[in-house]
């Protein structure tokens, strides 16, 4: 149950969240990490249909 090696460090150091859950096949981490501005998708024309064969 260690939540304190270097790889959960590292995920500390650059997530804004994190936290992990463990299971019968092992461990699983989750990690949130805000976005810029710059990095959010801008907003795209819906994809049109295609044309009528």
């Amino acid at each position: 149950m260690d939540e304190g090696g270097r790889g959960l460090f590292l995920v500390a150091q650059f997530a804004d969240r994190w936290g992990t859950r463990y299971t019968s096949g092992g461990k699983v981490i989750w990690t949130e990490q805000q976005l810029s501005a710059r990095d959010q998708p801008t907003e795209q024309a819906p994809p049109t249909a295609p044309p009528p064969a």
